[in-house]
């Protein structure tokens, strides 16, 4: 969530705070940029790099000299992780997360497992 090519583009839930409670009373403690639902935490970062190439294609920033140009440079990242460290993961949290991101307004999902 910290590469270069989303600088400023990473969703942030307007309605939660980063203390250790569930500010926005969704069942989520601190989801201040998404969820992981693998290991019920705030830290939806990937293991493998599959999910960060895919969403370089779609929406890495461009006229930045760096890497490449995605295709829609406007678009906010809501990060959710669905899969383990072994690409493995249960019906039920790919289900939660789409809830989670139709719930907070996303308009476009990609997942990419």
């Amino acid at each position: 969530m910290d590469h270069p090519e989303f600088s400023g583009r990473i969703w942030q839930n307007p309605n939660e705070t980063d203390n250790n409670s569930d500010s926005d009373n969704n069942s989520y403690v601190d989801d201040t940029v998404g969820y992981d639902f693998v290991n019920n935490d705030n830290n939806p970062k990937d293991d493998h790099g599959h999910g960060t190439n895919v969403t370089g294609l779609l929406a890495a920033n461009g006229n930045n000299n760096i890497g490449y140009a995605g295709v829609d440079w406007n678009c906010k990242l809501m990060v959710l992780k669905v899969l383990d460290r072994r690409n493995r993961g249960y019906y039920s949290n790919w289900i939660k997360g789409i809830k989670y991101a139709a719930d907070h307004g996303a308009h476009v999902i990609n997942m990419s497992l």
